[in-house]
């Protein structure tokens, strides 16, 4: 396995601490834009979708029910 460089490694970490603040929309952008180019950043935007994505409509359940149960 390749090692990336430290500078590849920070960005890929910011892309994650970021996703947190603009939900799927940045991971989405950063796997179009490298998709082709850098599978480094393409797997860790999957990776952020794949977190966005999982824990999204976990949240709206539970959104849901908790409204059901303090009626």
């Amino acid at each position: 396995m390749k090692k990336e460089s430290l500078l590849t490694r920070v960005l890929a970490s910011l892309m994650h601490l970021f996703s947190l603040l603009l939900t799927f929309i940045l991971p989405i952008l950063v796997y179009l834009v490298s998709k082709g180019r850098n599978d480094y950043f393409a797997n860790h935007a999957k990776e952020g979708m794949n977190l966005h994505f999982t824990f999204f409509p976990i949240l709206l359940i539970l959104t849901f029910v908790s409204d059901d149960l303090s009626n």
